[in-house]
């Protein structure tokens, strides 16, 4: 009897090891698939550079920017996920912090008179509410920066922030003021991706636009345990 526990612990222990080499195999395996869809992404926003650079118009060069940002605000993306231990979760204050400045490097113009706030508290993501969190972000703030006041008379703002909103949901909220922006036509594309994104996070839309200022914020849930996504 002493003979078979003893046959019986090393086996159960033999089972632990091998199943230990197994996770760490796929985490690695995992990892390495985040990294090489985070360098495409890059290579596929480099190809762009090159079509920017030869667009005919500049309404082809703007849209080919924009496709570029959201390009790249996926690459951050898998860009945290591969540095994260987890795999499974991301901090959104850094992957935020990262896709904004990333934004505001090519958006806002060297010089402005625009004073950008960010505030965002260490909230653990799911990775699959990564990337239309980001994007969600990424459309707008390039509204913010389309539509912030910026001139030699009055500066402008635009503050970003991320907090909790009791203890399983989160709060994204943008403000910018508005006022001596000249009018801008544009598609509508930015507000539906907005409320696309905002779908996928199971969030709520709330829009409050006064005569020099413009804010929006999104409430979503952030559960621990995987939640149903409702198709948009």
């Amino acid at each position: 009897m002493e003979a078979a526990f003893i046959n019986m612990g090393e086996s159960i222990l033999q089972d632990e090891a091998t199943l230990e080499d197994s996770l760490r195999e796929k985490n690695i395996l995992l990892k390495e698939v985040h990294h090489r869809v985070k360098n495409n992404l890059q290579l596929i926003s480099s190809i762009m550079n090159m079509q920017i650079r030869q667009a005919k118009t500049e309404d082809a060069s703007l849209v080919l920017r924009r496709l570029q940002e959201r390009i790249l605000s996926l690459a951050t993306v898998h860009k945290n996920l591969y540095q994260n231990d987890d795999l499974v979760r991301v901090d959104a204050s850094v992957l935020l912090h990262e896709s904004v400045n990333q934004l505001l490097s090519v958006g806002l113009a060297p010089g402005s008179n625009v004073k950008v706030t960010q505030k965002y508290e260490p909230i653990s993501l799911e990775a699959d509410d990564a990337a239309p969190l980001t994007l969600l972000v990424s459309e707008a703030v390039t509204n913010a920066l389309k539509y912030v006041t910026n001139d030699d008379r009055r500066g402008g703002e635009i503050e970003i922030k991320l907090d909790y909103d009791g203890p399983d949901h989160a709060k994204l909220s943008l403000r910018n003021t508005t006022g001596g922006v000249p009018e801008q036509e544009g598609t509508g594309l930015g507000s539906k991706l907005i409320h696309a994104f905002a779908r996928q996070l199971n969030g709520q839309i709330n829009v409050e636009e006064t005569e020099d200022q413009y804010t929006i914020e999104i409430t979503f849930p952030i559960p621990q345990e995987a939640k149903q996504i409702y198709d948009y």
